[in-house]
């Protein structure tokens, strides 16, 4: 006989918590034959028997193939923009900038390296990656960056803030693995 797996999870929709269940294919909602069979609680033998039952009688106990159930839904943010911009004071003077030369990879956008001083400094820092580094095969590119180098280096600090009625919600998937 086949895997069977009962699994929680904790998501903010149901098409969330579906895409998360990644040992069978979630294809029916079961809520309603839970809550008739009594809400069985997850991890209990009621509960295994009633996921096994489900499948039998659904899915002909098919791999791949399993159900979910709503134990608490979830609620999505629905913010139109999620997100609270607090500005940084600058109490440290005036600010000073200082050109910097920034190597980054030009596949992966990876920061290889850092100089400050002239392109000379940078043509040597080029040097220096490719020689240290025989596995190093990539093409770089080497940008002028300015830094702060007196002064407050932050400009604002932005934090996630979602809905007031955002909540997380409890999913309980079962099926046959394949």
């Amino acid at each position: 006989m086949r895997n069977f797996k009962i699994e929680q999870v904790n998501a903010f929709s149901k098409t969330e918590a579906t895409d998360l269940v990644t040992d069978f294919q979630v294809i029916k909602d079961a809520t309603t034959a839970w809550n008739n069979a009594g809400m069985p609680v997850v991890g209990t033998p009621a509960m295994e028997e009633f996921a096994r039952e489900y499948c039998k009688k659904h899915f002909k106990d098919a791999a791949n193939l399993g159900a979910m159930i709503t134990v608490k839904a979830g609620k999505p943010s629905t913010r139109k923009n999620p997100y609270r911009i607090e500005n940084v004071k600058n109490e440290q003077g005036p600010r000073k900038f200082e050109t910097v030369f920034q190597g980054k990879d030009v596949e992966s956008g990876e920061v290889l390296f850092e100089v400050r001083g002239k392109k000379e400094d940078a043509k040597k820092a080029i040097e220096e990656v490719y020689t240290s580094n025989e596995d190093y095969k990539g093409s770089i590119v080497v940008e002028y960056i300015h830094k702060v180098k007196e002064g407050e280096p932050l400009a604002m600090k932005a934090f996630y803030t979602p809905s007031k009625s955002t909540c997380e919600g409890v999913y309980v998937a079962f099926g046959h693995q394949k």
